[in-house]
């Protein structure tokens, strides 16, 4: 990104800046936040920082969020059936990214073809056989390079990563399936090399070696389906040599089983394909490492030094830290929502825990791009699907018209916001196989479920039998890395004083024990309300239990007409 295209887009927004030296600007409010001064561009390579929220990127993420940029998988056309998940159609897709692979080799594409030799070192052959393509975006020299992601025949999922002179960015078909790169070849081969990344996985393959590179991220857990091709597999992880890529080979080790997992280390490379640009004989002495790479082992006890610099890496690196909320002074309370945290949310009925979790929800999918799913046993996915409508379109049920349904869809096409259809049965079992099969499918990491207490029917055993779904709950954000927000209702009984005008306490949940034992941050929400009189729309948030911080409590506004929190 060239300066005067940074200052340029700017300025014709009208967006607000200070200059900070000749490589830098200070917005005068963050975007995404609305903090004053704490968000900073360099205007010469694109990175964005915001020191309030931490939201941070390259500025075509920035450019996206301002609407002015479409994903690069806006294109592909998917099946939807009525009340169904959108499901990416394979045979378009394949089509599609064959149509980028001819692309590659037609006098149009010789820059981009020439930019992937020189980046990658590798032969034209090798493109023509894993059907590498280029496509052309955003302005004549906006290129970028395609990479198909094949399993049994046809094309799961495409990768678009930017070539020069673009910011370095990357992007993939949100809604299509999530497979390893090349793990065709686990059909026939028992020993792999597994790499942090397609490009990695490209280098192996022209020189011969049977790799599978990993396509969710360094930070990232295998989905079911991965974890399944790779089970039969002796592996070689050959992840990146920084605290990430460490610390990322590491969890790949552990849910594969480490007595089958080798360490393959290329130090003091920073990765594979530069481990093949530094040295000379680097075919041989690649071999020598795979000989010589030794069995991963537990490590008990580590420096404590050690442990500090990997919590900088898993919390503050991306790799731990999920989203925060839609309410700076809700985010000044709980701090941040991290992966593997069970979140309890609770409230007197009619108070607006459903309408907060799903405006979480909507907030991690269309602000942040994190792919969200609200499971909700209670409601049928039209209800829900009416109040994310009268959220965004800031109207009330009487108010609504189908042109208001038609406009909310198409906005929210590209939107990994999703919902369950219909789950009133009462089986944990079915609900999980649900959940994980949304993992696996659309890289759900944000979950809310409403409720907790739907799946517990014995008034006898209710505590016991809450305990154990606690237990159950903690298992499955635990195998499936990501974030869950559950929403548990109170005792049946009036809660606080004998009249319920006073806010309930984490208490009066019904099955306290267990929640407050296996629960990382339990959120009451609390709305005055007056002897005989409705309850007020000023929202008190406490944080009743916080496992990494203070227990706190602000203040929000609820609309009830219109389903939406907002700041005070």
């Amino acid at each position: 990104m060239e300066k005067m295209n940074v200052l340029k887009y700017l300025n014709d927004k009208g967006i607000q800046y200070e200059k900070e030296g000749k490589n830098q600007v200070r917005l005068v409010n963050c975007p995404f936040c609305m903090g004053r001064n704490d968000l900073t561009i360099n205007i010469f390579e694109g990175l964005y920082k915001c020191f309030k929220c931490n939201k941070s990127g390259n500025f075509y993420s920035f450019l996206r969020h301002h609407g002015d940029l479409p994903d690069y998988h806006t294109e592909v056309e998917t099946d939807a059936g009525h009340g169904q998940l959108r499901a990416v159609n394979l045979e378009k897709l394949t089509e599609q990214a064959l149509e980028y692979h001819r692309k590659l080799f037609t006098n149009n594409y010789t820059p981009a073809l020439k930019a992937i030799i020189k980046e990658l070192e590798v032969s034209t052959e090798t493109l023509k056989k894993l059907k590498i393509g280029a496509i052309r975006r955003d302005k004549p020299e906006g290129l970028w390079v395609t990479i198909p992601h094949w399993s049994d025949g046809v094309v799961r999922n495409i990768k678009f990563r930017s070539l020069w002179p673009l910011t370095k960015a990357m992007s993939q078909v949100e809604a299509a399936e999530k497979v390893l790169y090349n793990e065709d070849i686990l059909k026939d081969k028992t020993r792999v090399i597994f790499t942090e990344g397609e490009k990695d996985t490209i280098k192996l393959i022209h020189h011969g070696f049977p790799a599978v590179g990993h396509t969710l991220g360094a930070g990232n857990k295998l989905t079911k389906g991965m974890e399944k091709k790779l089970s039969q597999a002796e592996v070689w992880v050959a992840f990146d040599t920084d605290v990430e890529g460490e610390a990322g080979g590491r969890k790949i080790a552990e849910q594969l089983g480490m007595q089958r997992c080798r360490k393959l280390s290329v130090y003091p490379s920073k990765d594979v394909l530069d481990f093949f640009k530094e040295n000379k004989d680097a075919k041989q002495q690649f071999k020598d490492k795979i000989r010589s790479a030794p069995i991963f082992t537990s490590e008990l006890i580590i420096p404590m030094s050690r442990a500090i610099h990997d919590t900088m890496g898993h919390r503050y690196l991306g790799d731990e830290y999920i989203m925060n909320s839609p309410w700076q002074v809700l985010n000044d309370v709980v701090g941040g929502f991290y992966s593997e945290e069970i979140v309890v949310v609770s409230a007197p009925r009619g108070t607006g825990k459903t309408t907060f979790c799903l405006q979480l929800c909507q907030w991690a999918a269309q602000e942040k791009h994190i792919p969200a799913l609200f499971f909700c046993k209670e409601m049928s996915s039209h209800r829900i699907a009416t109040r994310v409508v009268q959220g965004l379109r800031r109207l009330n049920y009487s108010e609504l018209v189908p042109a208001d349904f038609f406009t909310t869809s198409q906005e929210l096409k590209n939107v990994p916001l999703y919902t369950a259809v219909s789950c009133t049965g009462t089986n944990f079992d079915e609900d999980a196989a649900a959940i994980e099969s949304a993992v696996e499918k659309y890289g759900v990491k944000v979950l809310a479920y409403d409720n907790l207490h739907f799946l517990s029917r014995d008034a006898v055993h209710q505590v016991e039998e809450i305990g154990i779904l606690m237990k159950r709950f903690k298992g499955l954000v635990e195998d499936l890395g990501i974030l869950l927000f559950l929403i548990a209702q109170p005792r049946k009984q009036p809660v606080g004083n004998a009249a319920g005008t006073d806010p309930m306490t984490a208490d009066d949940i019904r099955g306290t024990g267990s929640i407050g034992d296996d629960a990382d941050k339990v959120i009451i929400l609390h709305r005055q309300r007056a002897r005989g009189q409705a309850q007020s729309n000023d929202c008190q948030v406490w944080v009743a239990k916080n496992r990494y911080g203070p227990e706190r409590t602000a203040s929000l506004r609820f609309d009830p007409e219109l389903c939406t929190f907002s700041a005070i």
